[in-house]
C-alpha cells in the first residue's frame, strides 16, 4: 500500500474456499495477521450464513485509495514532524480513520455506481448541468449538496467564493468566482465531467484546494552525516523544534572571524533537514555514502558495527552496515591444496582491503568464521589502521588455481538475481539448457489470469523454470531513496533500472521507483509480446478420486506378494514392506510407457510406507507428490515431461481437452499488446 508519512502500510484478507470474511489494514504485518483472523473468528461467531455470504471484499484498490485520500484530507501541513503531535501518533489516527472508512467507501462507491448509471443512460436529459445532475440525483436517490464558502478576496478587494460539489461527504469538484451564480454554474460543469471521465476510484479522492508549489519545493535533499570521530571544523548540534521535544542533529560547520584569542564573527551553515517549512510529511533522513570518500564511508562501518550488539548472524549484520555506508565487499573461498575437494578458507575483502579470513571445513562454515572475526576486528581497529596495515586484494588473486568462487556484497551498483535454484529443483542443468526463446510455452495458474500484468513476473518466472530457460534480471540504482521526498508517499522512494534476461539475451528494460514495480513492469510488457505468438498453457484442477489406485487394491497385491514369496527365501535381512512392493510393481509397469500420465494412489498410506515408496522413487528419477482433496492425503507418481510436448499434443486435442494438469489456452481470449502500454503498466 501507499505509505504513510513515511511508514510502510499493509493490508491483509482472509477467504475460506473463495467465501470472504474479512480484510484489514495495519503497519506490522503480524499484528494485521492476527487482527485479521480476529476479525474472522467474529464473523463466523456472530453472523449468520446467509450474511457472511452476503459480504464483499472491498478491495486492495479500495483500500489505496483510502488511504490516498485520508491523506489529502489531512493535508500537507497538518502532520509535520517536529510538530506538536508526534508522526507515531498521527500515523495511528490516519489508520483509524483508513479502517472506519472503508465501509464508508463502498457506500460511496455504489452511490456514484447508481449516478453515473443513470446519467450515462438516460436519454433526453437537460442540457443544463445543474439540471442536469439535480433530476441524476432525484432519481438515483444520492446524497448530493452544493456548500458555498467566502472567507478570502481576490486582488482588488472583492469577496471571492468557493464552490463545494459535495457527493455524501466527498468534494467532487470546485471552483471559485467573485459571482455566486458563475461560480455554481462552473462547479456542477466540472462535477458532470468528473463523472462522465473519471474512473470510481478517481472520483473517491476528494478535490481539495491546491497551492501553487513547484517541483525545487517538493524535493527535499539529505546531506549525508558520518558519526563518529569528527573534523575539527565540523561540530554536530542538536537543535529541538518549537513546541516538540524530539531532537535533531545537524552538521554545522562553524567559520571564526577575528584575531586568535577575541571574539569575531562565526558564521554557522546548517547542513540537514529544516523540517519545520517543508510542504508534505516529512522525508526519511538516511545516509547515503555512495560518493563519499573510502574513509568516511569507513568510519560509518565502523561506527555501525561497534555500536551493534554480536549476535549469532553477523553475516546478516554486516552486510547491511556494509550496504548502508555505501562500501562494497568481496568473499573470496579457496581450497588449501590441489587435492582439496573443499572449501578451506574464506577472505573478506572491504573496498579491496582484507579485514579478516575464516577456516573450516565447508564454504558455509568459512564464511561464517570470516564474518565473526570481521566483527571483532572492525570493533577494535580504526579506519587508519586498515587503510595503513591491511593488505589489498592482488591482481592475481583472481586467478589463482585454488579459487574455488568470489561473491560480491554490499553496495553493488548493480544487482542480479536468476531462477538458477529453481532450475536445479526441476531437474535441468544450467550449464546445458536446449530450450531457445523461439519453442518457449508460457504456463500460468488460473489465478494468475485475473490480473496478468500484475503478475508477470510470477508467470515468467514459472515458464522459464518448466521450459529450462535462464531467467535473469538486474536492479541498477539510479537515485537514492532519501534524496527526494514525495509529497503523501505516493510513489517509492528509490529510482531503479531493471533490465531482464531470458538465456543471457535482454528482453525488456523499465526505469522507475520501486525494485517490484519496474521488474513487473518490464516482465509485463515482455509477457504481452509473448502472449500474442506463443502457447499459452493454464493448469487446471482435475479430479484424481476418479483415477487413483485406492489402498484397498493394494492391500489385496500386497497379500498376494506376501503369499507367493513364502515359497522363496529371502536374500534380504530387513523384513520386506510388501505394500511399498506393490505400489513399485505398478510404476514398473505403467511409467515406462511415456505417455505423460499419472500414477496415483488413493489415502490411506503410513508415513513410514510413504517415505520408503518417496525414496525408491527417486532413485528411479521420477517425481513424488503428496496431494490433498476434501481433508484426505493422497500422493502422486510421474516421469518428467517436456512442457513443449504437452503444447504439441494439446494442439491435436479439441479444446477445453485436459491433458496431466493443463488445458490449451485458446489464442483469442489472450489479450493483445497492443491493449497496454509501459505508462499503464507503471500505474496500476
Amino acid at each position: 500500500m501507499p505509505r504513510i508519512y513515511n511508514r510502510a502500510v499493509y493490508t491483509g484478507r482472509l477467504a475460506i474456499s473463495g467465501i470472504f470474511l474479512a480484510r484489514c489494514v495495519g503497519l506490522n504485518k503480524k499484528e494485521l495477521k492476527h487482527e485479521v483472523y480476529d476479525k474472522a473468528y467474529k464473523v463466523l461467531t456472530t453472523q449468520t450464513l446467509a450474511d457472511i455470504n452476503d459480504l464483499r471484499d472491498p478491495g486492495a484498490d479500495i483500500v489505496r485509495v483510502c488511504i490516498e485520500r485520508e491523506l489529502k484530507l489531512c493535508g500537507p501541513h497538518k502532520f509535520i514532524e517536529g510538530g506538536s503531535m508526534p508522526v507515531n501518533q498521527t500515523v495511528g489516527e490516519v489508520m483509524q480513520k483508513v479502517a472506519s472508512g472503508l465501509e464508508t467507501i463502498s457506500i460511496l462507491v455504489a452511490g456514484l455506481e447508481k449516478l453515473i448509471a443513470y446519467l450515462k443512460s438516460t436519454v433526453n436529459l437537460p442540457d443544463n448541468p445543474i439540471s442536469k445532475l439535480e433530476q441524476a440525483m432525484i432519481a438515483s436517490k444520492c446524497g448530493i449538496a452544493h456548500l458555498y464558502k467566502c472567507d478570502s478576496k481576490d486582488e482588488n478587494g472583492v469577496p471571492l467564493y468557493v464552490g463545494e460539489y459535495m457527493f455524501e461527504d466527498t468534494c467532487i469538484a470546485r471552483a471559485s468566482n467573485v459571482n455566486k451564480k458563475s461560480v455554481k454554474s462552473e462547479t456542477y460543469t466540472q462535477a458532470l465531467e468528473a463523472l462522465y471521465s473519471k474512473t470510481l476510484l478517481e472520483l473517491i479522492i476528494p478535490v481539495v484546494e491546491e497551492t501553487n508549489q513547484n517541483e525545487e519545493e517538493e524535493e527535499v535533499h539529505n546531506e549525508a552525516v558520518v558519526t563518529g570521530v569528527l573534523q575539527a571544523n565540523v561540530v554536530q548540534c542538536l537543535l529541538l523544534s518549537p513546541g516538540s521535544s524530539r531532537p535533531m542533529w545537524y552538521s554545522v560547520c562553524c567559520c571564526h572571524r577575528g584575531p586568535p584569542g577575541q571574539c569575531g564573527t562565526m558564521f554557522v551553515v546548517v547542513t540537514g533537514v529544516l523540517q519545520a517549512n517543508v510542504d508534505g510529511p516529512p522525508p526519511v533522513v538516511k545516509p547515503s555514502l555512495i560518493e563519499a570518500p573510502i574513509m568516511d564511508r569507513l568510519l560509518n562501518l565502523f561506527s555501525t558495527v561497534s555500536n551493534s550488539a554480536y549476535t549469532t548472524n553477523n553475516v546478516s549484520l554486516i552486510d547491511n552496515c556494509l550496504t548502508n555506508s555505501g562500501l562494497t565487499a568481496m568473499c573470496v573461498y579457496k581450497k588449501v591444496s590441489a587435492e582439496s575437494k573443499t572449501c578451506d578458507l574464506c577472505e573478506f575483502y572491504v573496498d579491496q582491503y582484507l579485514i579478516a579470513t575464516g577456516r573450516g571445513s565447508s564454504k558455509t562454515e568459512c564464511e561464517q568464521a570470516a564474518y565473526n572475526s570481521a566483527y571483532n576486528m572492525l570493533c577494535r581497529t580504526s579506519p587508519s589502521d586498515i587503510v595503513s596495515n591491511h593488505p589489498k586484494l592482488p591482481p592475481q588473486e583472481t586467478t589463482d588455481p585454488l579459487l574455488l568462487e568470489t561473491e560480491m556484497k554490499g553496495a553493488l551498483p548493480v544487482t542480479t538475481e536468476s531462477n538458477a535454484d529453481a532450475l536445479r529443483q526441476h531437474g535441468f542443468d544450467s550449464d546445458v539448457l536446449t530450450c531457445s526463446l523461439g519453442d518457449m510455452v508460457l504456463v500460468e495458474e488460473k489465478m494468475w489470469t485475473n490480473d496478468r500484468r500484475t503478475a508477470a513476473f510470477a508467470i515468467l518466472q514459472n515458464t522459464c523454470n518448466l521450459n529450462g530457460l535462464l531467467l535473469k534480471w538486474t536492479f541498477q540504482n539510479l537515485k537514492n531513496a532519501a534524496t527526494k521526498n514525495y509529497k503523501y508517499e505516493a510513489k517509492p522512494l528509490g529510482k531503479y533500472k531493471c533490465v531482464v534476461y531470458v538465456k543471457d539475451q535482454e528482453v525488456a528494460q523499465f526505469t522507475g521507483f520501486g525494485k517490484n514495480k519496474v521488474r513487473t513492469v518490464a516482465c509485463a510488457d515482455y509477457l504481452f509480446r509473448l502472449l500474442e505468438h506463443r502457447p499459452v498453457l493454464q493448469v487446471v484442477k482435475t479430479d484424481d478420486r476418479k483415477v487413483w489406485i485406492p489402498l484397498a487394491t493394494l492391500s489385496i497385491e500386497a497379500e498376494s506378494l506376501r503369499k507367493t514369496s513364502m515359497n522363496s527365501p529371502s536374500k534380504s535381512a530387513q523384513p520386506v514392506n510388501f505394500l511399498v512392493q506393490a505400489v513399485l510393481a505398478h510404476v514398473k509397469t505403467f511409467l515406462p510407457n511415456k505417455d505423460g500420465k499419472e500414477l496415483i494412489f488413493g489415502p490411506g498410506f503410513s508415513d513410514i510406507d510413504k517415505r520408503a515408496i518417496c525414496g525408491e522413487v527417486k532413485k528411479q528419477g521420477l517425481f513424488y507428490e503428496d496431494r490433498f482433496d476434501n481433508g484426505d492425503k493422497y500422493f502422486a507418481i510421474y516421469d518428467k515431461l517436456d512442457i513443449r510436448d504437452v503444447a504439441l499434443r494439446l494442439k491435436s486435442q479439441p479444446p477445453n481437452t485436459v491433458f496431466r494438469k493443463y488445458i490449451l489456452v485458446p489464442t483469442s481470449s489472450l489479450p493483445k499488446y497492443s491493449d497496454i502500454n509501459k505508462k499503464e503498466l507503471y500505474h496500476m
